[in-house]
């Protein structure tokens, strides 16, 4: 066997450890710190974009939830200014004592076209231009026509009276608006109306006030209260403020829905299964929510009452439309994140490979060493006298030189993987294990023994052990040296005789 060979036994090179034995795993820097670096910044660039993506999600959210509640509380202090100067615009009316008295003396003279009934056309027709009014009417307490300004395609007969409003306000003496409704004139159009019933109120002769005739503005709601409902203060493509009035079995839609053929006066029932806002209004509560509307579209929503009527007012928002920038965003935020990562992985590649190259070059340099020691090892240790091996944990031989082979008799394939016990002889072979164990705990071992050669004959050796580290396992180095010679020339010394001079 060449002495090359010989050499790759004794010290396995570090090449067919690194494959074979997965010393990869254990270099200084291994490609895992590198993965394990990477995947460590990468989740913490994407775990800070995910928390700055939420957070900015969350304040666009807000941010369109506060301008829906703004506008509906905008909308609301609209609405109820509207109708306190509606009621203070028929207070005027009430409180006038004097035309109360005239329109009393006009009805006892039996409503003659005379000065007083000009002076009252004149009157009503100026308070229908003022306010922009579709009619105004002037009633007795039963609800007789007296007279009619306005519109000319409401006959007599169409115009619509509310019996249950005008006792309320003939018994109680106050103004009463009433709810919005649609009607039709003698062409059969629909229009629609609300009427403000306002009571005229005569002294009486002890001293109380007594209504003796009524006024109704009869307001067309698409000229103010409408617009003001479904205008809204900046540009969007899916917003909607809707008015609704609750009724007992149901809800009334009176304006507002932009997505769909209006429908006047629709009346519905809202779902059971879900929160909507007409359920919330048919339950007379408030609120901000998120729910399928009309289209089944996604949509958020608030629903504000307002006092002093019967109505709710819903502003809405396609959820769409409110995550539009935070769709914007989440593509940013996912290129710069990704963008990040990617810096990062490049630096840490580059790093990972400018450390590998570092330490490859400095460990061929040191296995260039090692070779070049191995081999003039090799060249001491193959042809020295003395005998040496290389013992395996397990007790077998992994290497012998030259000198073992001839002392021993066997071939070097014979020796390699021989337990070597097995050239002890069957007297020392519990000797041997015990020295061995000796040799574990203490390191190194110096003692004499009988070996057996091939041929089976016993010769008498001094042993030199030591426990070895090579790449990473423990072997039992010795070195042994036949000492026949020396017990021959000892025996043959002991038995010369001893003279006196």
């Amino acid at each position: 066997m060449s002495e090359k060979n010989s050499s790759s036994r004794l010290v396995p090179t570090y090449f067919s450890r690194f494959i074979s034995q997965g010393v990869w795993k254990d270099t200084p820097v291994p490609h895992w710190i590198a993965l394990i670096g990477f995947v460590l910044i990468a989740l913490a660039i994407s775990i800070a974009g995910w928390q700055i993506f939420s957070h900015q999600k969350q304040r666009i959210k807000n941010d369109r939830q506060n301008e829906l509640e703004a506008i509906a509380d905008l909308k609301v202090k609209q609405l109820l200014q509207w109708r306190q100067e509606k009621m203070g615009d028929a207070e005027l009316v009430r409180n006038n004592r004097i035309l109360a008295g005239q329109i009393g003396m006009w009805i006892k003279q039996g409503m003659p076209r005379s000065e007083i009934y000009n002076k009252l056309k004149t009157r009503m027709t100026d308070q229908q231009r003022a306010h922009r009014l579709h009619e105004v009417l002037l009633l007795d307490v039963d609800g007789q026509l007296l007279l009619k300004v306005g519109t000319e395609h409401d006959s007599d007969a169409h115009i619509n009276l509310n019996a249950e409003v005008l006792q309320e306000v003939v018994q109680g003496g106050e103004s009463v608006f009433t709810n919005i409704y649609w009607a039709y004139d003698a062409d059969n159009a629909d229009h629609v109306h609300q009427d403000l019933y306002i009571p005229l109120l005569a002294n009486t002769m002890n001293g109380t006030l007594k209504t003796t005739s009524l006024m109704v503005f009869r307001i067309d709601p698409e000229r103010y209260l409408y617009p003001m409902v479904v205008t809204w203060p900046n540009r969007s493509a899916s917003v909607e403020s809707i008015l609704l009035r609750p009724e007992e079995d149901g809800i009334v839609t009176l304006a507002g829905r932009r997505h769909i053929a209006k429908n006047p006066g629709e009346h519905f029932a809202p779902p059971a299964n879900r929160k909507t806002p007409p359920g919330l209004a048919l339950a007379g509560k408030e609120g901000i929510i998120e729910h399928l509307d009309y289209r089944d579209v996604p949509v958020l929503s608030v629903v504000r009452k307002v006092d002093g009527s019967p109505w709710f007012l819903v502003t809405k928002m396609d959820i769409s439309e409110i995550y539009a920038p935070v769709f914007d965003l989440a593509r940013t935020v996912f290129w710069v994140v990704l963008a990040f990562v990617l810096a990062t992985g490049v630096t840490a590649f580059h790093w990972w490979r400018q450390m590998r190259a570092s330490y490859l070059a400095g460990h061929y340099r040191t296995e260039l060493e090692r070779q070049a020691l191995e081999q003039r090892f090799n060249a001491l240790t193959q042809y020295a006298n003395d005998i040496i091996l290389l013992v395996n944990s397990e007790g077998r031989i992994v290497e012998v030189n030259n000198r073992g082979i001839e002392a021993f008799g066997f071939s070097r394939e014979g020796l390699l993987g021989l337990d070597i016990s097995d050239l002890r002889p069957a007297r020392e072979k519990e000797l041997s294990i015990e020295q061995r164990q000796r040799l574990q705990q203490e390191g190194s071992l110096l003692f004499e023994a009988m070996f057996l050669r091939r041929d089976g004959s016993e010769f008498p050796v001094e042993v030199s052990a030591r426990l070895i580290e090579l790449d990473n396992e423990f072997y039992f180095q010795g070195i042994l040296r036949d000492i026949s010679e020396r017990k021959r020339l000892r025996s043959r010394s002991s038995s010369w005789p001893i003279t006196t001079p």
